[in-house]
C-alpha cells in the first residue's frame, strides 16, 4: 500500500481484532501531518465542495501528507464501520494509556490524532510496554 508500508502487520493485527484473538497490543489509529505537509487551502469554500480538480489535488496532498501509524488506513474520508463486539473510541493521544489498561484489548480500537510523527512513534512504543 502506497501510503502504508507496514500494511501487512496492520492487516494482521486488524484480522486478529475482528476474529477476537490475542493481541500483542491494543489496535490505534494514528494519524499525525508529515513534515511540511499541510495541503493547501481551496481557493472558495465553493470550489471546497464542488471543483474535482481541486478536491483532487487536495485528496493526493492528504494522503501523500498523513503519517499513517498503528492500524490506520490511509483514507480521505475519515470514517469506521464498527460492529458487534468491539469498542471503537476516538480520543485524544492523551487519555490512551488508562484507556489500554483498563479494556480488553481483544475488543479495542483506538483513533487518535498527534501532532507530530515522533509522538505518534512514541505513543506506538507505549502501547506495546502497556500491553
Amino acid at each position: 500500500m502506497k501510503w502504508k508500508p507496514d500494511w501487512p502487520e496492520a492487516a494482521e493485527r486488524l484480522t486478529a481484532l475482528w476474529r477476537g484473538e490475542p493481541l500483542d497490543r491494543a489496535c490505534i489509529a494514528i494519524r499525525a501531518p508529515r513534515d511540511g505537509g499541510v495541503p493547501p487551502p481551496a481557493p472558495t469554500a465553493e470550489a471546497r465542495w464542488l471543483d474535482p480538480d481541486w478536491l483532487l489535488k487536495d485528496v493526493r496532498a492528504t494522503l501523500a501528507n498523513t503519517w499513517w501509524g498503528g492500524e490506520a488506513v490511509p483514507s480521505y474520508l475519515r470514517t469506521v464501520q464498527a460492529a458487534g463486539k468491539i469498542v471503537h473510541i476516538s480520543v485524544p493521544a492523551a487519555n490512551v494509556e488508562p484507556l489500554v489498561k483498563s479494556l480488553d484489548r481483544r475488543l479495542l480500537m483506538l483513533d487518535t490524532y498527534c501532532r507530530t510523527v515522533a509522538e505518534g512513534e512514541a505513543l506506538l512504543a507505549s502501547l506495546q510496554r502497556w500491553g
